[in-house]
C-alpha cells in the first residue's frame, strides 16, 4: 500500500484499544501487553504514531494509557503467543467478550 502499514495492523490496534478499555473497566492498573504485530508494538514503545489510519488508533491508545499506573509493551512471536492463537480459533460465530487474566 505504500503507507507503511497493513489493514491487519489497524485491526490489531483496534483490538488493543478495545482490550485496554476492557481491562480498565475491570480495574486493572498495571499491565503487560503482549502482541505479535512488531510494527504496532514498536510504535507503541516509541510513542510514535505514523500519519496514516494506523496512527489514528495508536494516538488513541497512547492518550488512553494515562489512566494506568504501569504499562509495558512486549513483542511476542506469533508461534509463542498461545493465548492469542487459542482465542482467535474459537467458534467464529461466538461474539462474546473474553478476558484472559493470569494470577
Amino acid at each position: 500500500q505504500g503507507d507503511g502499514f497493513s489493514e491487519p495492523e489497524v485491526e490489531e490496534a483496534r483490538a488493543c484499544l478495545f482490550a485496554l478499555r476492557s481491562v480498565a473497566d475491570y480495574g486493572y492498573r498495571r499491565l503487560e501487553v503482549e502482541g505479535d504485530c512488531l510494527n504496532l508494538i514498536g510504535r507503541l514503545q516509541s510513542k510514535a504514531p505514523p500519519n496514516n489510519p494506523l496512527g489514528y488508533f495508536i494516538s488513541d491508545i497512547l492518550s488512553f494509557i494515562g489512566i494506568f499506573d504501569f504499562i509495558v509493551w512486549q513483542y511476542i512471536k506469533r508461534g509463542g503467543n498461545k493465548v492469542a492463537h487459542a482465542l482467535a480459533h474459537l467458534q467464529p460465530f461466538d461474539y462474546s467478550v473474553r478476558v484472559w487474566s493470569e494470577g
